[in-house]
This record gives C-alpha cells, sequence and structure tokens, in this order.
C-alpha cells in the first residue's frame, strides 16, 4: 500500500475508510481491490464546449466514434447462428451477426446497392436480405444474390462483400470498432482484464433480467459523468445510497499509463466504531437497506443488529435471502465483497461494467442526434442456476418516464440522477465562465476521461 503512504491526507482518509470497514468484519476483498491507483491529473478544467458545441459533437464523430472500441450489446442476445443485432451511434450503423460456428461478424447496416439499412433491431435470420431490392448476403458477409445481375455489368462478386467493422467479445458484452486500422480489443483495454481476471470477477454467467434504454436531454458526457464520482451523493442520493453506503468510504481509482478506463469502489454498511451509537447507526443503515430493497423483511426480527454484529453482517443475511427467494440463487458461499460491495468501471469512452452484486449493472451512453441529447442503456445482469433464462427485451423510456417501474430500487436512484441532468445542460449552455472544474481526487476520473478525450478530439473555439 506504498501509494498511500504518499496521499494527500484527505484522500488518505478514504483509503483508510475503506480498508477499516473490511478489517472489523473479516471481509477480505477479491485481488487487487485493496491496492488503490492514483495519478496527478493536470486536467483541471475543460471548456464547455465539449458538451454543447455542435462542431465538437461533429468531431467526436469523426475522430471518437469512429475511432474507439464500444459496447454494441450483450451476447447472450444473439446466441444462435443467424441470431442478429443492430448498434448505431452518429453515423455508424452496425450490425453484428452470430456465425454458424458461432462466432461473430459485425458489418456495417447498408446495403451496397442504394444504401438501404439492411436489418433493424434484434432479428434471427438465414441471411442478409435488403428490403428495398433483394440484394443478398450469406451470413459471412458474401454476396448471395444480385437481382436482375444482368442490369450491373459493372460490378463483380468479389467487390460486393459486406465491409466489416471489427468485432470482439468481453465479459459477455459485444465491442465493435469501426476503424479499420484498430488495434485489438485486448490492447485496447490494458491491463483491465488481467484486474477482473485477478478478482475472480466474470460477468458471462450472468443472464440480462432487464434493459431499459433510457432518453436523457443532454450531451452524453453530461449523463455519464453523473456516475464516475460520488461527491454528489450527499445531496442527490442522502434517502437512497447514503444511509447504507456511506461516501467517505468510497475510493476513485486511475491506473498511470491506462489510458482506457479507471474506477470506483464503495463499501455497503456504516465506518466502524464501538459503543451504542455506532449500533444505533448500525440498525438506521440495516433498517434502510430493508425499507428500499427488501421492505418484504421490515418486521423480522432476525435482522437486528446485536452486540458484536455489524449493519455488513445483516446486509449480506437480507441479501442471501433475497437472491434465494427472488432468484432461487445460494449466495451463502460467495464472497462478502461480491455480494453486498460495489465496483464501477468506466471504459473509454462509454460503458461501465459493474462485476459485483452489490449493483449488478451495465451501462453505456451515446449521443442521439446532437450534443444536447443522448441515450443510457441500462442493463441488470443477474446471477441463475441451471439453465440460462432468456435475456429481456430492450425497452425505451422517454425523458420524462421514470425506470423505477421498470428496473426497481436501483431505477429510483437512476431517477434521482436522471432529474438532474437536464438543468446541468442548460447551466452549460449558460455559462458566463464558458469553463467546467473538476475536483483532483473525488473527480479524478472525470480528469483521467477528458484527458483521454483530448488526445481523440481537438477542442474547437466557442461554445
Amino acid at each position: 500500500m506504498a501509494m498511500a503512504k504518499t496521499a494527500r491526507p484527505s484522500r488518505q482518509r478514504h483509503y483508510d475508510n475503506l480498508e477499516a470497514m473490511f478489517r472489523h468484519d473479516g471481509t477480505v476483498p477479491p485481488a487487487g481491490v485493496l491496492e488503490p491507483g492514483f495519478e496527478d491529473i493536470d486536467c483541471a478544467s475543460v471548456p464547455t464546449s465539449r458538451y454543447t458545441s455542435r462542431e465538437y459533437h461533429e468531431r467526436e464523430i469523426a475522430h471518437l466514434w469512429r475511432k474507439v472500441w464500444q459496447v454494441a450489446g450483450w451476447a447472450a442476445d444473439i446466441p444462435e447462428p443467424g441470431d442478429a443485432m443492430t448498434y448505431d451511434v452518429g453515423d455508424i450503423a452496425a450490425l453484428v451477426v452470430r456465425q454458424p460456428d458461432l462466432s461473430l461478424k459485425a458489418y456495417h447496416n447498408s446495403c451496397l446497392h442504394r444504401g438501404m439499412r439492411i436489418c433493424d433491431g434484434a432479428s434471427s435470420l438465414t441471411s442478409l436480405r435488403c428490403p428495398f431490392h433483394g440484394f443478398t448476403w450469406s451470413l459471412d458477409g458474401a454476396v448471395k444474390s444480385v437481382p436482375e445481375k444482368w442490369d450491373f455489368p459493372e460490378l463483380q462478386d468479389a467487390e460486393l462483400s459486406l465491409p466489416q467493422l471489427h468485432v470482439g467479445e468481453w465479459q459477455g458484452y459485444v465491442m465493435v470498432n469501426p476503424d479499420p486500422d484498430a488495434a485489438p480489443l485486448e490492447d485496447y483495454l490494458g491491463a483491465l482484464s488481467q484486474q477482473w481476471s485477478d478478482a475472480g470477477w466474470d460477468l458471462t454467467g450472468r443472464f440480462k433480467a432487464v434493459h431499459v434504454t433510457k432518453k436523457i436531454r443532454a450531451n452524453w458526457k453530461v449523463a455519464q459523468e453523473a456516475f464516475m464520482e460520488f461527491m454528489h451523493g450527499n445531496y442527490v442520493h442522502t434517502n437512497s445510497i447514503v444511509p447504507a453506503a456511506p461516501a467517505e468510504a468510497m475510493r476513485q481509482d486511475v491506473f498511470a499509463g491506462e489510458p482506457h478506463f479507471a474506477r470506483g469502489i464503495g463499501v455497503a454498511g456504516v465506518l466502524s466504531g464501538e459503543g451504542d451509537m455506532v449500533r444505533v447507526r448500525e440498525q438506521k443503515a440495516v433498517d434502510h437497506f430493508i425499507a428500499y430493497y427488501a421492505p418484504e423483511l421490515a418486521d423480522d426480527a432476525e435482522f437486528e443488529v446485536a452486540p458484536g454484529e455489524t449493519a455488513r453482517d445483516k446486509i449480506a443475511q437480507i441479501t442471501i435471502r433475497k437472491f434465494r427467494q427472488d432468484y432461487g440463487v445460494d449466495l451463502s458461499g460467495l464472497n462478502r465483497f461480491d455480494m453486498i460491495d460495489y465496483v464501477w468501471y468506466n471504459i473509454f469512452p462509454n460503458f461501465m461494467p459493474w462485476p459485483t452484486l452489490g449493483y449488478p449493472l451495465g451501462y453505456w451512453f451515446r449521443p442521439d442526434g446532437g450534443p444536447s441529447n443522448c441515450t443510457m442503456d441500462v442493463i441488470l445482469l443477474l446471477p441463475f442456476e441451471g439453465e440460462r433464462p432468456p435475456s429481456a427485451e430492450r425497452v425505451v423510456v422517454g425523458p420524462d418516464e421514470p425506470t423505477e417501474p421498470l428496473i426497481g430500487p436501483i431505477g429510483r436512484i437512476l431517477d434521482e440522477d436522471m432529474a438532474n441532468m437536464e438543468r446541468i445542460q442548460q447551466g452549460l449552455e449558460a455559462s458566463a465562465t464558458r469553463t467546467v472544474n473538476f475536483a483532483s481526487y473525488n473527480e479524478v476520473r472525470l480528469r483521467h476521461f477528458h484527458r483521454t478525450l483530448g488526445t481523440y478530439v481537438e477542442d474547437v473555439g466557442g461554445s
């Protein structure tokens, strides 16, 4: 823990609080969790034009979205040969198809005749047929049929294979990159895969229980950045997260030499201590957790914190009970950290996978027609026993609609964040200073993100 010895006192407090909570209840977190990563990043401010400018938005499409690895969807949504999904961002349209050998191929979703989209949404296909004039390709992208072929003397079959994007799978997610010269996915991810392997995290054994696409009246970075720090927690989530998960026991990690990922770590429970007042706080944390996530257990005496017990003990017991009765899954042998605590990574530019069951989520964000609108995809990934359950259908939720009815208590937390988005965008567009400022530790992941963004996209004048 050499890094912590040289940390600023306020940052050291976060490191110490997090470790003390583990020592207090004997939890041994997965490998790497107790090793903080930090780098002083000289990106204290950025211009508001990154969020408001049409010109900057167009530069992002050209120099960011056409150059990076990004999530197209959940691989288990297309398990069989011929199963297909579409993915769109800016002027990029991808069609991902499961092959007969169960590998994936990704094509530009545009007919080589007149440009018609070949496919819309999820499909199960035997071939790729344009609905406009019937040009048809095999699943492997080779041309299969050209109507009135005699009338296209200039076109040769060798020239009619569908152009491809790079495609890969990581932790159950389908990833695509439109750049013909893209580095391999593993190279792009750097040390990320090794971190997950060392910790024993594997999402491929989960199923997609919920998929919501939330439309938001704000720039995609405004939406995403709300989930890259927790300074706002004491003001936005005062009655949802904070009572059972103190902001003082959350840690922000960036790793030198790793431009494409960073992470946050949070611990459930209360800061450790002794005496009657601490036990009162412990019980309040448990009562809040029950009220929020398991109201049917409100009168169960089993979850009263006895002397020598902690809120973390009871939260773990509640979680085991809930997963057993709601999903038929036994979590009793799972590491407590993986059961009730939470880790949320951000993978540049727009992807946030959460590996533990504290919040078993995946997010990705995309611009939606311009700099002032975006979408946020939210999926809930749950463990299962026996045969894999079918993936949930995607549901689109409008800007003024809540997500709680679809996602449950986690959706209530998301809705608290969503209430701020449009106001932030409006404030950025009205800014007198034309500048956004970032904290050095609590918002270090935002500094890290914008430093990397600046290597892809140059800033523009004005806003």
